[in-house]
């Protein structure tokens, strides 16, 4: 995976969160801080310029220009930066299937390490662009694939999981489209998650379990993700499931099937369905 890829789905994050029906679902987005300058029309200027509605695959990320920013507009990228955002629920909104303990833990320490250690490394970088420090931008490449990664597939998580009980967690209701194109794919709603659960539980150390549609075929696929890999290369994120220990050892232990099992109950077919219409998460990054 390439550093300018990253960059280019960093530059266009806020419209894999956002949609023009965001304030009216459950999807949150990156947050700033008052010093901050943060939003769906600004973000792009905190690493690159780039048109809104350009494709992941036709992203090109002029490092000539970076490395020939001023002083001053070095200055004003310190002064942006990448913040937790807030999740769509309380803490213990997600019980009994993920505890209030995890999910403080997970947010406010795991994922909040992620967007620091993003920040830090994205500073470095333009640092080493400065000076034309090539050994020094590719030592940073990796903080900045895992990092970012990391704040981009918790982002994408959070907002796919929902109250039990809600009306975002019935696909019949929530996600007919979405619903509709899975049984054509997998025959039905159970086998699918039962094809997705298998391919969770088969995933050897740490990493992500995605339901993703094809941006040329519009077909689905499950896939996964190792470690903090974002999904990339015309694949647009429907459902992602965390299966990094610390999403779930404090409560399940080694009982990871427990953890899958439950996961159903929670997930959010409302924003499900609107990644897979183009609307919450569209072919755009």
């Amino acid at each position: 995976m390439q550093l300018p890829q990253f960059l280019a789905v960093f530059a266009q994050l806020p419209q894999i969160l956002f949609s023009s029906k965001a304030s009216s679902s459950p999807s949150s987005a990156l947050q700033s801080s008052p010093s901050s300058v943060i939003s769906a029309s600004s973000i792009s200027a905190v690493i690159i310029s780039a048109p809104p509605t350009i494709s992941i695959d036709s992203i090109v990320v002029d490092i000539p220009a970076i490395s020939a920013m001023s002083s001053e507009k070095q200055i004003s990228f310190e002064q942006k930066k990448y913040v937790l955002p807030a999740l769509p629920y309380a803490y213990d909104a997600l019980e009994p299937y993920i505890s209030k303990q995890i999910m403080e833990l997970h947010h406010t320490k795991h994922h909040q390490a992620y967007v620091s250690n993003l920040n830090a490394a994205l500073l470095n970088h333009v640092t080493a662009l400065s000076k034309g420090d090539v050994k020094q931008q590719i030592e940073i490449q990796q903080m900045i694939k895992f990092n970012g990664g990391g704040h981009i597939n918790h982002s994408l998580f959070w907002t796919n999981l929902t109250p039990a009980g809600t009306a975002a967690s019935n696909p019949t209701t929530a996600a007919p489209k979405l619903l509709s194109a899975i049984t054509k794919r997998w025959g039905s709603h159970d086998m699918f998650t039962d094809a997705f659960s298998k391919t969770l539980m088969g995933l050897q150390g740490s990493g992500w379990g995605w339901l993703v549609k094809d941006s040329s075929s519009g077909n689905l696929e499950i896939t996964t993700t190792k470690d903090q890999d974002p999904v990339v290369g015309g694949k647009i994120p429907i459902i992602g499931v965390d299966m990094w220990e610390h999403a779930y050892y404090i409560q399940y232990y080694n009982d990871k099937a427990s953890y899958v099992k439950g996961i159903w109950n929670i997930i959010n077919w409302e924003t499900a369905e609107k990644r897979y219409n183009g609307d919450a998460i569209g072919t755009k990054l």
